[in-house]
């Protein structure tokens, strides 16, 4: 707010209930308000009596339900989504020969699932991925899936040093966590950032003496007793599936070990050896040395660490993006001199140290966010005639002349809905979404996949043509946002694809079965799919539309009836997949 008024600014009206709970709820589940839902919120915010002119009736009934949102299982269902593309999350690798798959890669997405539905706290969840199997507990086994982080990695089969592997696990780790390209060290000193050669063979160290490693679920006699029963056929069969479950986990070498430094990244031109330690520039003293075993568990330590002065705001700003599109720092893993300088510098750092004081809570960071007046503006970004008399500053500046990437947030931005939550948001409304949380992934192609997109296959290798489409991130390499593209392809999915025609056929017998009466259907339809009643206006239009018929040839039959066809467009509309 005081930046707006430096500028002679002022903030957009507040949004409408209506679409702040469509707002919030995409946000924080992926999923659209239902109609009970929506009527419920209204009820609630206006109370049992006359509004209370202080609009405490109306506040307490929206941190209710945001409250509700959080405490919802599909909360942890959209942020998994989010990590899993910094954690470039993948079940396969993206080489059609020695290709490594991981069956049971779903173990670690349904371990992000269930950390982020019981707000484990940020540094602990740093800490799991890192080093669970270092870290003693009596929930040590279900922790272990955490390690998927790394251990469900890309592979680089026709690299014999290994050290393209280990580059990949330095770029995810120091991108993810501290929002840092250390990885651009590998070759030469870092060109802008004060991270030297040693500082990126430090860390090689420590995954140097790590190995990958599958551990099963059932005890070491059930293992024997499997592999025992195996033919000999497949006992050679190297590429055969175990047939119990595992984790795909990491574990310290026997020997863990210092890498010397790679001249120009030439592993035949080798300088001094570099002793595994933390990044220098994020240290108070001299680095000290790593001593317990390959370094993990001291490297999620120094990570974690409250006085680290990056891993907190570096997960403010991917929280801070999740709900306004862009960071306060829109390079979200680049805090780099080549990353862009904070937007709202002392509000990234109000925020990263409530988060900490909070216990590195992420719902309370939500909380923070999402009760806001900033979030709660309307993304109306109509500058007001000078005849209307409801925002007086913005008669004399037009906002858009002075800041017209809304930088300063003096509305909320409307955004597209990513591919998952478009999918799902379709299944929702239609009637069709399965529910039924984790387990093995599925093949989102099949026409009877109703499971949310999260639990689709994630390829390396040949990636779901539908998340193909949408913009989905390269598996392969740790991702902080994505692209929003439009072209003809996407409109040519609408028009045929059997996900939009069984999901049209379905949301059309749903909402025939409410009345017979078309207005009302058409009312239905709208509460439904936007969250809101329709115009007189879009009435008369669907009135209009489903009372026509259709004039075809003899012996012809239409493939989609009026109501079909009219729910198809419904689904097709930019509102559906557009949230303000």
């Amino acid at each position: 707010l005081s930046k707006l008024e430096a500028q002679g600014l002022s903030p957009a009206l507040a949004a409408d209930k209506r679409t702040l709970l469509r707002r919030v709820t995409f946000d924080l589940t992926g999923l659209p308000p239902t109609v009970e839902e929506v009527e419920a919120f209204l009820a609630a915010s206006e109370g049992e009596t006359e509004r209370q002119r202080d609009g405490q009736t109306e506040r307490a009934a929206y941190a209710a339900v945001v409250d509700r949102l959080l405490n919802s299982p599909q909360y942890g269902e959209r942020m998994a989504r989010l990590w899993l593309d910094v954690a470039r999350y993948g079940e396969d690798q993206a080489h059609t020969f020695e290709a490594r798959r991981y069956p049971q890669g779903f173990r670690y997405r349904d371990w992000v699932v269930a950390a982020f539905n019981r707000d484990l706290p940020y540094d602990e969840f740093i800490r799991q991925q890192i080093a669970a199997d270092l870290y003693e507990g009596p929930d040590q086994t279900e922790r272990l899936a955490a390690l998927g982080y790394f251990a469900c990695g890309p592979v680089y089969y026709g690299d014999k040093s290994g050290m393209d592997q280990i580059a990949d696990r330095i770029d995810t780790l120091t991108r993810g966590f501290l929002g840092l390209t250390v990885a651009c060290a590998r070759c030469h000193d870092h060109k802008y950032d004060p991270i030297s050669t040693v500082d990126y063979y430090s860390l090689a160290g420590v995954f140097a003496s790590t190995e990958y490693v599958e551990r099963p679920l059932i005890p070491q006699e059930e293992v024997e007793a499997i592999e025992q029963a195996l033919t000999d056929e497949e006992k050679k069969d190297k590429k055969r599936q175990k047939k119990y479950p595992f984790l795909h986990t990491l574990k310290d070498a026997n020997q863990p070990r210092n890498v010397q430094v790679h001249v120009r990244g030439n592993s035949e031109t080798l300088g001094p050896e570099a002793p595994r330690r933390f990044v220098e520039v994020l240290c108070t003293d001299e680095p000290t040395p790593f001593s317990a075993g390959s370094g993990r568990k001291e490297l999620a330590e120094a990570i974690a660490s409250p006085t680290n002065p990056l891993t907190a705001r570096v997960l403010v700003n991917r929280i801070w993006q999740q709900h306004f599109g862009k960071g306060l720092v829109r390079t979200p893993s680049n805090f780099g001199v080549l990353g862009e300088r904070p937007t709202h510098p002392e509000l990234l750092d109000y925020l990263a140290a409530k988060f900490i004081a909070s216990g590195w809570s992420i719902k309370a960071l939500h909380r923070e966010i999402v009760l806001s007046a900033t979030y709660q503006q309307s993304a109306n970004d109509h500058v007001p005639s000078t005849n209307d008399q409801t925002n007086p500053k913005s008669q004399i500046i037009n906002p858009k002349s002075i800041d017209p990437d809304n930088t300063l947030l003096w509305h909320f931005p409307r955004r597209r809905l990513e591919a998952e939550m478009w999918r799902d948001a379709m299944l929702a409304v239609s009637g069709r979404l399965d529910a039924t949380l984790g387990g093995p992934s599925i093949e989102l192609a099949k026409n009877d996949s109703r499971r949310r997109t999260l639990y689709g296959f994630v390829s390396r290798h040949e990636l779901d043509p539908f998340l193909r489409l949408f913009d989905f991130p390269d598996p392969n390499i740790t991702s902080d946002m994505r692209p929003v593209t439009t072209v003809p392809l996407q409109q040519l999915f609408v028009l045929n694809d059997e996900l939009l025609i069984d999901s049209a056929r379905s949301l059309a017998d749903r909402v025939q079965d409410a009345s017979a009466d078309d207005e009302q259907q058409i009312r239905y339809a709208y509460e439904l799919v936007y969250s809101r009643p329709p115009t007189d206006a879009e009435i008369a239009i669907g009135q209009q539309y489903l009372a026509a018929s259709d004039h075809l040839a003899e012996g012809q039959s239409a493939k989609l009836t009026r109501w079909e066809r009219y729910a198809q467009a419904l689904l097709a509309a930019n509102e559906f997949m557009y949230v303000d």
